[in-house]
C-alpha cells in the first residue's frame, strides 16, 4: 500500500497520464456508494412522508458511517484518516493552486476535498444521532425518543431538520466541485471510485494500494451493522424512563 510521494503539481491545461495505479480500496468505494443511495432514499422518503423508509435509511447511515471513521484508521492507506487530513496551510496552499497553476496533484484526497469529507462524515454522523431522539409531533420518533422528554426530543428535532439542509447544501457543493474538477483540470473524480484505479499525471510518483482487506472489511461492516440495529431494537426491551 502507499501514497503520492511528496506533493505534485501538473500545467493548468493537464499533463498526459501514465499508468492507473489502484488508490481507492473496495470496502470504501462501496460504503460511498451505498451511503449516497442512502442519504438520498432517506431525503426522499422523508419529503414523501414515508418515515418508515426514512428510518430505515437512518439505521443503514449509521451502521455505514461507524464503519467508516473506524475504516478511517484500519483500512489502507488512502483510506486513513491520517493519510489525507491536513492543517490550515496546506489547505490554503492548495486552494491558491486552484487560482494560480501549477494545480497541486494528489493520488487520494486532496486537502480541500478531505476537509470536504470530513464535514460530510461529522454532518451524516448528527443527523443519524439525532435522528434518534427526534419526533415528527404526529405518531413517528426515532428509537431513543421515549429516553428523553418531549422538549428535549422537540429541540432535537428542529436540529435533525436543519442539519438536513446543511447536508442537501454540502452534497450540492460536492457535485458542483466533481463537474469543476474535471472541465477546469480534466480530473475525473467519478471513475476512479467506480473502478479503484486513477490515472496520474507524467512525472508523478506514487504505490499503489496492495489488496482490499476484504475479510477485515466484512467484519468491521458486521459489528457495525450489529451496533446500529441494538440502538435501534434494544429500546423496544427496555422499559420507557419516566421524566
Amino acid at each position: 500500500m502507499g501514497q503520492l510521494s511528496g506533493q505534485q503539481t501538473r500545467s493548468e491545461q493537464g499533463t498526459p497520464g501514465i499508468a492507473a495505479i489502484a488508490v481507492w480500496d473496495l470496502p470504501l468505494r462501496l460504503f460511498h456508494w451505498l451511503l449516497a443511495v442512502t442519504v438520498i432514499t432517506g431525503i426522499s422518503a422523508a419529503l414523501l412522508g414515508n418515515l418508515d423508509v426514512h428510518l430505515r435509511c437512518g439505521q443503514i447511515a449509521l451502521a455505514l458511517l461507524l464503519f467508516r471513521f473506524v475504516w478511517g484508521f484500519v483500512g489502507p492507506e488512502h483510506a486513513r484518516f491520517g493519510s489525507f487530513v491536513r492543517g490550515p496551510r496546506a489547505i490554503g496552499a492548495y486552494a491558491r493552486s486552484l487560482i494560480r497553476p501549477p494545480h497541486h496533484f494528489h493520488a487520494g484526497h486532496n486537502p480541500l476535498g478531505a476537509m470536504m469529507v470530513v464535514l460530510m462524515l461529522l454532518l451524516l454522523l448528527l443527523q443519524a444521532v439525532s435522528g434518534l431522539f427526534a419526533n415528527n409531533d404526529i405518531a413517528t420518533e426515532g428509537p431513543l425518543a421515549r429516553f428523553i422528554s418531549k422538549a428535549a426530543s422537540d429541540a432535537v428535532s428542529v436540529l435533525h431538520n436543519r442539519n438536513g439542509w446543511l447536508i442537501g447544501g454540502l452534497i450540492t457543493l460536492h457535485i458542483v466541485a466533481v463537474v469543476g474538477y474535471l472541465l477546469r483540470f480534466r480530473d475525473n473524480l467519478i471513475r476512479p471510485m467506480l473502478t479503484g484505479r486513477k490515472t496520474l499525471p507524467a512525472g508523478a510518483r506514487a504505490i499503489a494500494i496492495s489488496g482490499n482487506r476484504l475479510g477485515l472489511a466484512a467484519v468491521v461492516l458486521a459489528l457495525c451493522a450489529l451496533a446500529a440495529w441494538l440502538v435501534f431494537a434494544a429500546p423496544r426491551w427496555i422499559a420507557p424512563l419516566t421524566f
